[in-house]
């Protein structure tokens, strides 16, 4: 028979870890209702066509960036009474330059859900 502990889901929130802590991590305290995960290939098409087939000739011009969607990312502070603005100020620090950084780019993260999926910056933020 299996152990107790065997039989327990693990459960995970997802993460963002700043690269190298060049600004604070962001643990979601709720999973976020919604996920979205895409990702496109970028063909260059040229003028003239390949023989009998009228097809334009294309090359393969690389690999654009994961895009990563998060929707409905929730933080409840009604227990704690502390201010939601903690938080959010925590996700802008995603869109803005890094305190002290010669370059003026915004952090990157690595994406976590149990396991480390793949490194990512933020392209825009919304909240209300």
């Amino acid at each position: 028979m299996a152990s107790p502990e065997k039989l327990q889901p693990q459960l995970s929130k997802a993460k963002l870890k700043a690269y190298n802590g060049e600004a604070p991590d962001i643990e979601l305290m709720f999973n976020p209702s919604e996920i979205s995960f895409s990702r496109t290939n970028n063909w260059e098409k040229h003028t003239g066509n390949r023989g009998s087939t009228l097809l334009p000739k294309v090359n393969f011009a690389g690999v654009e960036p994961y895009s990563l969607e998060l929707k409905q990312i929730i933080y409840d502070t009604y227990e704690t009474k502390e201010s939601v603005m903690k938080y959010i100020d925590i996700l802008k620090k995603g869109v803005e330059a890094i305190e002290g950084s010669a370059d003026k780019r915004p952090p990157v993260y690595k994406f976590t859900w149990i396991n480390e999926y793949f490194c990512c910056v933020m392209k825009s933020l919304s909240y209300y």
